[in-house]
């Protein structure tokens, strides 16, 4: 997809003037540069792809989203909804629309968000939201998917696909979340409605 080079809105990226996202390329920037941990507010909903047509998924020509990029920042989906997250089924590697948090110190939180018409696909760790998370602390809040996404992967759940411990903290929170049926599958045992696989994580889940 188009990637800005800069975000329109020139707010600070702080906690009290997030930096306002406005276009799927904004957000493309936002988490291809790492999210330098900064905020980010969606003004309004957000489509990576055209989800018009029934087979939408079956294009090969979409624009894929990023595999195996660190994400540290925090999101705000502001009630909006990212329609067309879409990978090619050749992938392997971490996806989802945080595709992993394991460099970087600072906390990750994504809030308020939905996502529909998705096509999430990796032999490695995928999830709607979080593909994998390594030593970080990662906070998903009032988020959603429904029944017209499709997630699969070595390792797959809606919120987050895969989570391991080798430092002093690994430790996922999800509250106030909802899988509406999402269609989530995977070469493996590690498929579930909510996360995939876990090693040495502290995981909360409450609704």
């Amino acid at each position: 997809s188009d990637v800005a080079t800069a975000f329109a809105d020139s707010s600070e990226g702080t906690e009290v003037d997030p930096i306002e996202i406005q276009s799927a390329a904004e957000l493309a920037f936002a988490v291809s540069s790492g999210g330098n941990g900064k905020y980010y507010k969606l003004t309004n909903d957000i489509y990576l792809n055209d989800v018009s047509a029934s087979n939408w998924a079956e294009n090969e020509a979409n624009n894929a989203w990023y595999a195996d990029v660190d994400f540290s920042g925090h999101i705000d989906g502001n009630n909006c909804i990212v329609y067309g997250l879409w990978y090619p089924t050749t992938q392997t590697g971490n996806v989802g629309l945080v595709p992993q948090v394991t460099t970087y110190a600072n906390r990750v939180t994504i809030k308020n968000l939905g996502i529909r018409y998705a096509n999430v696909y990796s032999t490695g760790n995928a999830a709607a939201f979080v593909g994998n998370t390594s030593n970080k602390l990662v906070t998903i809040s009032n988020c959603f998917v429904d029944n017209t996404v499709t997630i699969y992967g070595g390792a797959a759940g809606a919120f987050v696909g895969g989570a391991t411990r080798s430092g002093t903290i690994n430790e996922v929170n999800i509250s106030y979340c909802a899988n509406n049926n999402a269609n989530i599958s995977g070469s493996g045992k590690w498929v579930h409605g909510i996360f995939g696989s876990t090693y040495n994580t502290t995981f909360t889940v409450k609704n």
